[in-house]
């Protein structure tokens, strides 16, 4: 083979590992000045919360499923929720509510069966239960806070999410249970 040839193959591939190493070292030993510019030290001024920003919000699973039977023997449901609540107030929250755990379960399931009672009385509580399932994150919202107020805990759930929904249809319900989210 002919030497030029062999030279314009290895030239190249010991030149530009030799030259990334060197420029690797130079690079470590360059003052940081040189690399990153200091940062200026400003004085920094709090500024107050604006109201109208949105707010950040910490989710906080229920542990325990919340179970109820729907009027008109339309069948079961059993459905896991999380609450998403202010991050500002979650750790009271969840230090007032652990031990008042099953009254909070209970609250919820009232208020999801005053708004079935409410929906069949109206007429609206048809056998898919589309409206109802709409209409119940609103309720146990409100339900939830009214909880927290009768507590003397800030009422900070912001939004109440349905995250497992399973039914058990009865005689009047249809036949396809709804699955997850």
């Amino acid at each position: 083979m002919d030497k030029r040839v062999l030279l314009s193959f290895i030239a190249p591939t010991v030149a530009i590992p030799a030259a990334l190493l060197i420029g690797s070292a130079l690079s470590l030993r360059a003052p940081a000045d040189l690399i990153a510019p200091p940062i200026a030290e400003t004085d920094e001024v709090e500024a107050a919360p604006d109201e109208n920003a949105p707010r950040r919000r910490v989710y906080i699973p229920f542990i325990r499923s919340v179970d109820f039977s729907l009027p008109r023997d339309l069948g079961r449901v059993r459905m896991d929720i999380a609450v998403a609540v202010d991050a500002r107030d979650a750790t009271r929250l969840e230090r007032g509510l652990k031990p008042d755990l099953t009254d909070a379960q209970s609250t919820l399931v009232e208020a999801i069966l005053a708004l079935a009672d409410e929906m069949d009385a109206s007429q609206r509580l048809s056998a898919d239960l589309a409206d109802f399932r709409r209409e119940l994150p609103e309720a146990m919202r409100d339900a939830m806070n009214a909880q927290l107020a009768a507590l003397d805990l800030p009422e900070a759930v912001v939004e109440v999410l349905i995250t497992e929904w399973a039914r058990a249809p009865g005689d009047a319900g249809s036949a396809t249970p709804m699955g997850s989210l």
